[in-house]
Order: structure tokens, then C-alpha cells, then sequence
């Protein structure tokens, strides 16, 4: 085994820990925004959560991101 490969080990699994977090939080703002649903009042105003939307793509986005360069580097 080279030198530090412990170190480096380590240091994947804490990459990767935070890759999912920030998949699985941006999965779960997704999931929230299906959940809550919009709806349209007497007046014709849509009531939706819309900034889950973004937020929660670019939590995937990051986290997918996060986890492929942590891969590509280790």
C-alpha cells in the first residue's frame, strides 16, 4: 500500500457522505414540491412552493457534481 492511502480513503468517504446529502436534500425538495401541489384561488392566482423547483435541482446538480469530481480526483 502507498503512503496515505488512508488519508485519501477517508477523505473519499467524506466527499461522497456530502454528495449524498446534497442529492438526497435536492431529491427531497423535489419530492416536496409533487407533495404539496399548486391550486388556483377564486380569483384565478396560482399557489405553488416554485422556488423548491431551482433549489432543488441545483442541490442534485451539485451533489451529482460534488460526487463525480471527488470521484475523478481520488
Amino acid at each position: 500500500m502507498p503512503p496515505g492511502w488512508a488519508d485519501r480513503a477517508i477523505g473519499w468517504r467524506k466527499k461522497l457522505r456530502i454528495g449524498l446529502t446534497l442529492l438526497l436534500l435536492g431529491l427531497g425538495l423535489l419530492a416536496a414540491f409533487q407533495f404539496i401541489g399548486s391550486s388556483v384561488d377564486q380569483d384565478g392566482f396560482l399557489h405553488e412552493p416554485f422556488a423548491l423547483l431551482p433549489v432543488g435541482w441545483l442541490f442534485v446538480l451539485s451533489g451529482a457534481l460534488w460526487i463525480g469530481i471527488a470521484r475523478i480526483r481520488s
